[in-house]
C-alpha cells in the first residue's frame, strides 16, 4: 500500500466510517453526491441510458452512486476505495440487494491497481481528489477508464474554500495528523481532462463543492 493509500486507509477508520454511517442513515447521501446522481439521470446522458450501463467509482465510500443506478438498469459496477473500512460498510449495506452480486469490491490506491480493473460506460470520482496529492496522475489514468462518461466533484476555486482548506490543514500539521486535503485548480482539471478526450457538458454543485460531467469526444 502507498503511503497515500495509507494515509487515506487511516483517516477513514472503522470509528469514522462508523459516525458517517449513522449520519447517513438519518440524512442519506450528501448533497454534493446526490447531486452527481442526478447529473447522471439527466437529459446529457439520455442517449446513451443507464440501463446496460457499466460503473467504475473511484473512492466510492458507501456505495451510494451504485445503489442508486442499479435500480435505473445498471448492469454491473466496480466499487474502488482505499478505506477497508468504507468497503466493508458498503459490502453490508449492499448484502441484500438484488443487484449485490453484480457489484465488485476492490480495496486499494486506485493508480496503483487501476491496470487491473476494467474500463467502465461511466466513471465517477465524487470527492476524491481533493484527498488526493497526485491530481494528474489520477485523472490520467481515471479518464482512460471511461468510455462514455466521467462525473467529478471537488472543491470550489473560491478563496473562502481555500482559506478553509488551509486551516483544516494547520490544525492536522499542530496535531500530527498526516492527512492533508488538496485544493486543485479547476482550471488545471478541466484542462487535463479535455487533453484526454473528454468535454464538460454539465455542471452542478453546492456552496463548496463543484460538480462535473464530461463527456467522451468520439475519435475522428
Amino acid at each position: 500500500m502507498s503511503g497515500c493509500c495509507a494515509t487515506l486507509a487511516g483517516q477513514f477508520d472503522a470509528n469514522r466510517v462508523a459516525r458517517e454511517r449513522a449520519a447517513r442513515e438519518k440524512r442519506g447521501p450528501g448533497r454534493a453526491t446526490t447531486r452527481m446522481i442526478d447529473l447522471l439521470g439527466s437529459d446529457v446522458v439520455a442517449d446513451v441510458p443507464i440501463d446496460g450501463a457499466t460503473l467504475l467509482d473511484i473512492g466510492a465510500g458507501f456505495g451510494d452512486i451504485q445503489a442508486a443506478l442499479f435500480p435505473r438498469g445498471l448492469a454491473s459496477s466496480t466499487h474502488v476505495e482505499a478505506s477497508e473500512a468504507y468497503s466493508a460498510a458498503a459490502r453490508e449495506l449492499a448484502a441484500c440487494e438484488d443487484w449485490a452480486e453484480r457489484a465488485r469490491y476492490v480495496v486499494g490506491d486506485f493508480v496503483e491497481v487501476s491496470g487491473e480493473l476494467p474500463k467502465a460506460d461511466i466513471v465517477t470520482l465524487d470527492r476524491v481528489v481533493c484527498c488526493y496529492p497526485d491530481m494528474p496522475g489520477l485523472l490520467d489514468r481515471s479518464a482512460r477508464h471511461a468510455r462514455a462518461f466521467y462525473a467529478i466533484s471537488a472543491p470550489r476555486d473560491g478563496w473562502f474554500v481555500r482559506a478553509a482548506i488551509g486551516l483544516e490543514n494547520l490544525t492536522r500539521r499542530l496535531r500530527r495528523d498526516p492527512f492533508r486535503t488538496f485544493h486543485h485548480s479547476w482550471k488545471a482539471m478541466d484542462d487535463r481532462l479535455r487533453g484526454l478526450g473528454l468535454m464538460r457538458v454539465a455542471e452542478s454543485g453546492t456552496i463548496v463543492w463543484r460538480i462535473a460531467l464530461y463527456r467522451r469526444i468520439p475519435s475522428p
